[in-house]
């Protein structure tokens, strides 16, 4: 959801965020219509940060009890490439690292505003689609950061409990990744670094992992301009022949989200 969402493609149509809202809504009615009490929905809005709730014994530093909700870069590396639960004893571990001087000024409230907000993995429907309706672009793009907490929401690992163990033979688990722009915001690597390359990295292998664990990963590329990016969602992908779209226009990101609709309603079937 970041603010190139805001204008159209290049090929014209109404602008990126209000066709990929409406595809997205019809996705999640689909579903629940289409196999009910089968399936869990979550959403992981992304620009230059996320803004969750999480406790806030796994943020740095705050203390060991209550909620925290705030908006947050990555973890440190290699802590941002996988997804175990924070060490309580390492501020290194743990979301809530120092905004980037750029951002500061900015602070975390437009992602309220705008309805940036993660919601963890839920059956209430009317709500997921409630906050698609109300959700707008702001800023800067860190796909990785994005993915980082999708793969969180489908892990059984803390912060977030609603995601079963990987071992549960009855539950598939799929993340659908769109962007419509390349990295943009630095993402932490090795040895302290901290840099756009970094956070194109970290993509690289948050997907070589979620596909380890059985996660299946359908990738979007929606008006992206920027071969290597495409290339890195394409090889983001759980199949590049059926769940990597490039999305040119309007049209496109709608026929990509019907794609993924026949592909999980036939897993939540096929499996079962």
């Amino acid at each position: 959801y970041s603010g190139s969402m805001n204008r159209p493609p290049a090929k014209g149509g109404e602008v990126k965020y209000v066709a990929m809202r409406k595809a997205a809504i019809g996705l999640v009615d689909d579903l629940a219509g289409a196999a009910p009490g089968r399936v869990k929905v979550g959403l992981v809005p992304f620009s230059h940060h996320v803004y969750a709730t999480m406790p806030k014994k796994f943020v740095a530093g705050q203390g060991l009890t209550g909620s925290w909700t705030g908006c947050t870069q990555d973890r440190k590396n290699p802590y941002n490439i996988e997804d175990k639960t924070p060490v309580l004893t390492d501020d290194n571990t743990k979301w809530g690292q120092p905004q980037a001087p750029a951002h500061v000024k900015w602070g975390c409230g437009p992602y309220l505003t705008n309805n940036l907000v993660v919601r963890p993995l839920t059956d209430d429907f009317a709500a997921v689609t409630g906050q698609l309706e109300d959700m707008l672009p702001y800023q800067y793009t860190h796909i990785a950061l994005g993915v980082e907490f999708g793969l969180h929401l489908l892990s059984p690992n803390e912060p977030f409990s609603e995601g079963t163990g990987y071992g549960d033979k009855t539950t598939d688990k799929i993340m659908v990744v769109l962007t419509d722009g390349e990295q943009t915001e630095e993402s932490f690597g090795p040895g302290g670094s901290r840099t756009v390359a970094d956070g194109e990295s970290n993509l690289e292998s948050l997907c070589t992992l979620a596909k380890a664990q059985g996660i299946t990963m359908m990738t979007i590329a929606y008006d992206l301009n920027d071969d290597a990016t495409t290339t890195r969602l394409r090889n983001c992908a759980s199949d590049p022949a059926k769940t990597f779209f490039k999305a040119e226009d309007n049209g496109d990101v709608t026929a990509a989200f019907e794609g993924i609709k026949h592909q999980v309603a036939a897993i939540a079937y096929i499996s079962r």
